[in-house]
């Protein structure tokens, strides 16, 4: 099974590139539970916290699609230089501001500013994937296979790392964390030239943006519905393991849900398959909404975990075949932006179920809140059985072979 890892990491540059990404992109498992954690312990509610790590998330996810095209057109150095400092210093006044007790409206503020400087690490690895192995289509499927594993082992490491630190040390060292991981990571990455995919200036006039593509935009509302189990999830298990008298139980709960995750990916891209990338993306999403349909049951924390590691085996699975389809769907040129709408999708759907669950668990409890996880993956699901005929057609006009993917998987 690892013959075909080899293969892609014998590759000159990647594993530096794919090494700095890694830390780059750690903070997507870590900011928002550590600004859950910041904002709840000075306020001493969940709601106030879950609004301000939504705005985050909100704003993350509508910032990312106009830096991946910024990225595409000026160059992925170009953007590495500028977003992660601006982000940081955004962070870092919020940090302050929770601190000396500011008004909520000071800290929903600062949340926005620092969300709109957002480099997504994760679709430029993989768009530099799709460059340095453009002429090794074959190996494509692999390496997107392996940044999603990656992606899931940070989801494993981060809420754990997040919330030893917020809760056997202190909240602001959670926070300060995640922000030296984004700027050593993207100061790495943005120092490797070779690597860079060639920047695509804009010529003529404005080009629409790549979300216009009904079978894209169709795409991306999937997973915004399937991002709300994320999101919910992360804000129900703090409170699910607090009710419990395990505060720092959060973490390993969370890590759970990613450790399955993390070995399926590295099985799928492991596999020859014979199935398209559409009917991959379906089985896959299904079992995903069917999986998260039994969170309700659970009573106790290790109960919790069980059934969230249940579930993850089928989030790799649909995320690189969804954005092996957005590869194959994005004109040339187009690929970080393609993968960033349909993973801003994913932060769109948590920062909203976030932000639902936050109220549910004050009012009524945190197992009652895990129905809005369910009611977010049974929705998922239909819709991805719904648009699969869709895809499918838009796959074969885009001229890409039905088994490999040309641009994109990772989560």
């Amino acid at each position: 099974m690892l013959g075909p890892y080899r293969d892609v990491l014998s590759v000159p540059g990647a594993r530096a590139f794919s090494a700095a990404a890694f830390v780059a992109r750690l903070p997507i498992s870590m900011e928002a539970l550590a600004v859950l954690f910041l904002v709840e312990s000075t306020t001493g509610r969940y709601a106030p916290a879950a609004a301000v790590s939504a705005v985050l998330a909100v704003c993350t996810g509508a910032s990312a699609p106009f830096i991946g095209r910024a990225a595409d057109r000026r160059g992925q150095g170009w953007v590495l230089r500028r977003a992660p400092l601006v982000r940081a210093a955004a962070m870092l006044a919020l940090l302050g501001a929770a601190l000396a007790d500011l008004p909520l409206a000071v800290l929903l503020a600062l949340a926005a500013l620092a969300g709109s400087a957002t480099a997504q690490a994760g679709s430029l690895v993989r768009s530099r994937w799709s460059h340095v192995l453009a002429d090794r289509p074959t190996l494509l499927h692999t390496a997107y296979s392996l940044e999603s594993a990656l992606d899931e082992l940070i989801f494993v490491v981060g809420p754990v790392g997040v919330t030893l630190l917020a809760t056997q040390v202190d909240p602001v060292a959670g926070v300060l964390l995640p922000l030296a991981a984004l700027l050593v990571g993207s100061g790495a990455l943005a120092r490797q030239r070779r690597t860079e995919p060639a920047p695509h200036p804009r010529s003529g006039g404005r080009a629409a943006s790549v979300i216009g593509r009904p079978p894209l935009a169709l795409l991306t509302v999937v997973f915004l519905v399937m991002g709300g189990v994320f999101g919910a999830a992360e804000v129900i298990a703090v409170a699910f393991t607090e009710e419990r008298g395990q505060p720092s139980a959060a973490g390993w709960v969370l890590g759970a849900f990613a450790i399955s995750s993390m070995a399926s990916g590295l099985v799928w891209g492991a596999v020859h398959w014979r199935w398209s990338l559409t009917r991959r993306f379906l089985v896959a999403a299904v079992a995903f909404g069917l999986a998260s349909l039994t969170f309700p049951l659970a009573s106790e924390s290790w109960m919790l975990a069980a059934l969230l590691c249940l579930s993850g085996f089928a989030i790799s699975p649909s995320i690189i075949s969804g954005l092996g389809l957005a590869g194959d769907l994005a004109p040339p040129g187009r690929s970080t932006e393609a993968l960033t709408w349909v993973t801003t999708g994913i932060t769109f759907g948590a920062a909203a179920a976030a932000a639902v669950a936050g109220p549910i668990v004050d009012a009524h409890g945190a197992r009652t809140a895990l129905w809005v996880c369910s009611a977010a993956g049974g929705v998922s699901a239909l819709l991805a059985l719904v648009i699969a005929p869709l895809l499918a057609a838009s796959a074969r006009d885009a001229g890409r072979g039905p088994q490999v993917p040309a641009a994109a998987p990772g989560s």
